[in-house]
Order: structure tokens, then C-alpha cells, then sequence
């Protein structure tokens, strides 16, 4: 009897300890704050990934984040935003069961982009055109000789002629 007593304290006391290490944790958390250096506004949505990892969070509207489930170890920790230079903590080292603080402070750049040239082209076929068109720029009529008048592009264009008058609609069957 006493033996078996025995033996049911002992299942008793393996099943305890066993289920303690069930509910203890394995991992740790890493937290902190990312605000600007210059202005110590926090900032939001601001990217913190811990390298290495698939593991990483964005800032709160109060500038917080919170990374969990770190397995413990040593990493390097960086938090990156648009217009701002990302910055990396190495070493940072997370603990089971612990909270590891890393703050950021960023400092803003100035985002610069080439020289962006942009050039017009007109379309081959407009679609919103239902008649016939002819265009004529100025270096058009500067390279064509003989023009002395401005009529004298109407002749070119519409089969136009003028005789001193109202321009009138020229046929060429007509002769006049």
C-alpha cells in the first residue's frame, strides 16, 4: 500500500513539474519607441524587423512597437521609414520571458531623384477625331519655299485658292 502510495505522489509531483514547463515560456519580446531626432515626434508605421528573421512590427500612432515571440539569442534590429535613414542595433540580446528595450531615433533625408525630362508626343490616331486634319507647325512653314502670305498654307492644305477675295473651294478639274 505504501508503495503505491508512493508511486502516485511521484506521478503526481512529474505530472506538476511537467505542466509548469508546458505554461513556461520559451521566447521573449522585443520593444521600444521610433521617433525623430530632430523633432522627437514619434513616428507611425515605421518598419522594425529583426534581421535574420521573418520577425518584425510597425509603430503604433504613439511611435511603440512590440515584437514577439523572439527566440532568445543575438540579433541586429533595424527600423526603416520613408524619408528617413534606417538604423540598425546589433547585439541586442533577448531573453526567455524578458522584455528587451530598443529605441530608435531616425534622422529625415532628403529624398532626391535625377532630373526627370518628360516629352509630348502627339498620337498617331485620335480617337476623338471624326474628320480629317492636317497640322502645320511653324518649322513646317519655315522649310517650305514659296510661301509668301499666310493664305498660302491654305493652298497647300485644302486645295484652297484666292484671287484677292474670300477664299473659295478650288477643284482641280475646274482650273479656276
Amino acid at each position: 500500500m505504501v508503495l503505491r502510495l508512493h508511486r502516485r505522489v511521484l506521478a503526481a509531483s512529474a505530472a506538476l513539474l511537467w505542466g509548469v514547463q508546458l505554461w513556461a515560456g520559451n521566447t521573449g519580446k522585443i520593444a521600444g519607441v521610433v521617433i525623430d531626432k530632430q523633432t522627437r515626434e514619434p513616428l507611425v508605421a515605421c518598419n522594425v524587423m529583426v534581421r535574420g528573421t521573418t520577425l518584425g512590427a510597425a509603430t503604433d500612432a504613439k511611435g511603440t512597437y512590440y515584437i514577439l515571440q523572439v527566440p532568445p539569442g543575438r540579433y541586429e534590429v533595424t527600423a526603416s521609414y520613408i524619408g528617413y535613414h534606417p538604423k540598425t542595433v546589433a547585439n541586442v540580446e533577448v531573453k526567455v520571458d524578458l522584455t528587451t528595450r530598443v529605441n530608435f531615433e531616425l534622422e529625415s533625408t532628403a529624398i532626391e531623384f535625377p532630373e526627370l525630362v518628360v516629352v509630348a508626343e502627339e498620337p498617331l490616331v485620335q480617337l476623338d477625331i471624326t474628320s480629317t486634319r492636317k497640322t502645320t507647325d511653324r518649322e513646317q512653314i519655315q522649310q517650305t519655299p514659296g510661301f509668301e502670305r499666310t493664305t498660302d498654307l491654305f493652298m497647300c492644305h485644302h486645295r484652297y485658292r484666292t484671287a484677292g477675295h474670300p477664299l473659295r473651294r478650288w477643284h482641280p478639274a475646274s482650273g479656276a
